[in-house]
């Protein structure tokens, strides 16, 4: 796919000339030229099995027709695709492919859509000779997003096998018996798990596979079709979002090959169905003297947030990062001109030196289109099949098809279901001294440092000093690295080390927009204020939170939420359970899709999403809020018409689907102070928080079916398996974790599991779940809980 032909092959198809790379197929001839060969089991971004026959074409000198996915070209092949003997031998194996079919076709979900009924139409017999009774399968259990409830569809393209093996990686799909007897199923009877899970509906040529979410709820050609981008990851997945009667029923990819290529992952494709949450949120709420929300019109709710604007002093604001462009730049100026203010979109930044010595815009590095020709990439601190699923299979496939070698490092490593050279687990107390450590090697001529009996630098240098041409190498650095309380010395370090390594150093944020964040201006004066005003109860603050659950997206100690009950809060946002213990005033806005806006991911590619379906009931475009609240307060800063005449005055001089100019990250300090981790007091255990890739923001969480998949369970305690025999407990066991003394009545109880991904000395513990509250910071000790 990536790979690189020299020589060209001149043919021809049809009596027509075609010239095509050497090693391509006649199926690749055949597109190249305009010219439909039908096919079931041929996908170009799949490896060629050839079992459905349906491509058998003649070939000039071949005794018998010849499968065109299959056959390389030669020099002067003479090619015919709508001949007798062609059609005859498609015909046949249609013939063949229908024996077992059954005619469902007025029920099937894939009716309109499906590639079997268009072809049998044009390439098929107009009856059949075998009158045998039909063979039935079973229905499969493939989990909550795929339904194989009419698996006697199947027609054995085995697509689905090889995209579980080749795109997302793990093998969950096989195809046991032969013959008739032949059933594709999942090993043990168990869920169809993978994060790309949902790309096997879209690829299976029948009506075998669908979507659970989607059944009988509309037919393909009611629907509405409109091109999206997503705003879950960095990514910016391009989507077709389908649409009837102002609800979203489906959403399918774009194609887009400098992108997502032909793929989305489960959290793009089913997220929408958080937008008819029972948790919506539909009118304007105020809280009143007793300490009740009650609904209330626009204009009260207005006057009531002017009310709180004007008796306060001091404003701090929180956007989400998966917002739109022009929402940051609106949110942004308005806080910026309210007076003694910050603004930010980085809820996650710990580090409130991070501005003052990191310089310029954290971005990928390089194109996505690059990332599976990368020779070596080390991937720091970023569990990549949750951050950002599509990002993961590029990197598979540098290493599946292009021998990338992939090393990670971590507190919890997730397997990257690819091979990995290797790994290195350490707590996040650590992560100075090993960069301080690799950094010394990799300066140092001799290899007789101090380091650590596990950290092995050997490797990972020699790896990445011997393909260090044309910047093929790169460091990531993920979440878990920016969101450290030392970020900017983490990332100094980092900077030096590929400095000496002659390699590139890309950036892995939390959110879908983070660079947009950065261009639209919506930075503060000062890291990390909204957190710190609430930890030290400034009375006269207003705070304004958009697009973030309160309790779910801030791991903190419980303080600082008890502080935000007592303080002002001006809310926005589509779910009223996300900031209802916490608002004055919350003003109900658009979720995805539900407005138009620009978004700009990890590469710097600028995308445009169009506005699908309206905002359910009262609620409007948070665009629009934004600019009626900065209109009624007297700010004028972003005065404009439309959203293009807005996207403009942010990003002059950039067209949708560019990519934009961006500053590189530049260290702007000689040095960044080193500052303990206060996390820790009594206990030699170190929590450490992810987010799962089903808990990123406040839609994936309301989405139904992807909160009812194991991805989304319960969070847990999880220890390796040394830490977890040396502290008495074994797996299943509950665990009731201590906080700091002035914390100590709120107690948080989980139960026990062990997984050796873990760094030793670290408990790792999911957040951001609405089924369970964070655990936060502040923790002190932990002890098994007695029965």
């Amino acid at each position: 796919m990536y790979g690189r032909r020299s020589a060209m092959i001149n043919l021809k198809i049809n009596n027509s000339d075609v010239t095509v790379s050497e090693g391509s197929t006649i199926m690749e001839a055949a597109e190249k030229s305009g010219i439909f060969v039908p096919h079931f089991c041929y996908h170009k971004k799949l490896s060629i099995a050839a079992n459905c026959r349906m491509c058998l074409v003649e070939v000039e000198k071949s005794r018998k027709p010849l499968p065109a996915c299959a056959t390389p070209v030669t020099q002067g092949m003479q090619v015919y695709t709508d001949s007798k003997i062609a059609k005859d031998a498609q015909e046949g194996v249609m013939e063949f492919l229908l024996i077992n079919h059954p005619l469902d076709c007025p029920i099937c979900d894939q009716g309109g859509e499906c590639q079997l009924q268009d072809l049998s139409v044009g390439y098929g017999r107009s009856n059949s000779s075998f009158k045998e009774g039909k063979r039935v399968v079973f229905h499969k259990p493939l989990g909550e997003l795929i339904s194989a409830e009419e698996m006697s569809r199947c027609i054995h393209c085995t697509r689905c096998v090889r995209f579980g093996e080749e795109i997302a990686g793990i093998k969950e799909l096989g195809m046991p018996g032969r013959g008739e007897h032949a059933e594709i199923t999942s090993y043990l009877n168990g869920a169809v798990e993978s994060e790309l899970s949902g790309n096997m509906i879209d690829i299976c040529p029948v009506g075998a596979l669908t979507s659970k979410p989607f059944r009988y709820t509309a037919r393909s050609w009611e629907l509405e079709k409109i091109r999206a981008v997503s705003s879950h990851d960095g990514i910016g997945a391009n989507l077709n979002v389908q649409c009837i009667k102002n609800a979203v029923k489906r959403v399918v990819p774009f194609v887009n090959e400098k992108v997502n290529d032909c793929w989305i992952s489960d959290r793009d494709r089913f997220s929408y169905e958080a937008l008819g949450s029972n948790d919506r949120l539909t009118e304007p709420m105020t809280r009143g003297s007793d300490g009740k929300l009650r609904v209330t019109s626009w204009e009260d709710a207005v006057n009531r947030a002017k009310e709180l604007i004007s008796g306060s002093k001091k404003f701090n604001g929180l956007i989400s990062s998966n917002s739109s462009l022009e929402e940051m730049a609106l949110f942004g100026s308005m806080l910026h001109g309210l007076g003694d203010s910050n603004v930010d979109f980085r809820h996650w930044l710990n580090d409130e030196d991070f501005d003052e010595v990191i310089r310029g815009v954290p971005s990928l590095g390089v194109s996505l289109q690059d990332v599976p020709l990368l020779k070596n990439i080390f991937v720091i601190g970023s569990r990549t099949r949750d951050d950002c699923p599509l990002l993961a299979q590029k990197i598979r496939l540098g290493a599946n098809e292009n021998g990338m070698n992939i090393w990670q490092m971590g507190s919890y490593i997730q397997d990257l279901l690819a091979r990995e050279q290797g790994s290195f687990c350490v707590s996040p107390n650590e992560y100075v001294s090993f960069f301080e450590s690799l950094l010394k090697f990799v300066t140092s001529k001799s290899s007789s440092i101090d380091k650590k009996e596990d950290w092995n630098f050997e490797g990972l240098v020699q790896s990445f000093k011997k393909n260090n041409s044309n910047s093929s190498n790169l460091f990531l650095l993920g979440p878990s690295i920016l969101s450290h309380k030392q970020a900017s010395l983490l990332i100094k370090l980092c900077f030096g080390i590929t400095k000496e390594l002659g390699c590139k150093l890309g950036f892995l944020p939390h959110g879908g927009n983070f660079i947009g964040g950065y261009l639209s201006g919506c930075l503060p004066k000062k890291v990390g204020s909204f957190v710190k005003d609430l930890r030290e109860k400034k009375e006269d603050a207003c705070y304004f939170l958009s697009g973030l659950d309160a309790e779910a997206d801030f791991i903190t100690d419980y303080g600082v939420l008890d502080s935000l009950k007592s303080s002002s809060l001006i809310a926005f946002t589509s779910f009223k359970s996300a900031v209802d213990k916490y608002a004055d005033v919350i003003f109900p806005v658009s979720s995805c899709f539900e407005s138009e806006g620009s978004y700009i991911n990890m590469e710097g590619r600028l995308q445009i999403s169009t506005q699908v379906v309206e905002p359910p009931g009262n609620s409007k475009e948070l665009w629009r809020v934004l600019k009626v609240l900065s209109l009624v307060l007297g700010l004028k800063d972003l005065d404009f018409d439309s959203l293009e005449e807005l996207r403009q005055k942010v990003l002059p001089d950039i067209n949708a689907g560019e990519v934009a100019k961006i500053d590189s990250v530049q260290i702007d300090k000689n040095n960044a102070d080193f500052k303990l981790n206060g996390s820790l007091q009594n206990s030699d255990m170190q929590i450490f928080h992810f987010f799962p890739i089903y808990s990123t923001d406040p839609i994936v969480r309301r989405a139904c079916s992807l909160q009812k998949t194991n991805q989304a369970k319960k969070p847990v305690a999880i220890f390796n398996p040394a830490d977890l025999t040396k502290a008495n407990l074994t797996d299943g066991e509950n665990v009731k974790f201590i906080f700091s003394e002035e914390h100590k009545q709120n107690e948080a109880v989980l139960e026990a599991t062990s997984d050796e991904k873990v760094s030793r000395g670290v408990i790792a513990v999911a957040v951001g779940s609405l089924k369970a509250s964070n655990v936060g910071n502040a923790i002190t000790s932990f002890q098994k809980l007695q029965d």
